[in-house]
């Protein structure tokens, strides 16, 4: 039953699963993207580009200067463990 829970879950879309100790974990990934939206004092805020029809996962993000140089796109991606 554990085997097929777990392959169940990939063929969902699950980015990857592991079984430990019987216990079945999803690690999901996801790429946001952010486009150049204006300079602050120290810093660049960036606003998040969604996927169409879905609501911002993050929404605004800001980055130093000294990092961000003078990207017009950062792309964040983010490792949900659960």
């Amino acid at each position: 039953m554990r085997v097929c829970i777990f392959q169940r879950l990939l063929e969902a879309g699950a980015a990857k699963a592991y079984v430990i100790r019987y216990q079945v974990y999803v690690m999901s990934k996801k790429v946001v993207m952010f486009e150049y939206e204006k300079e602050t004092k120290n810093s660049v805020r960036y606003k998040e580009v969604p996927d169409e029809g879905t609501a911002p996962i993050v929404g605004t993000l800001y980055v130093q200067k000294w990092f961000a140089g003078s990207s017009k796109t950062i792309e964040i991606t983010i490792d949900k463990k659960d």
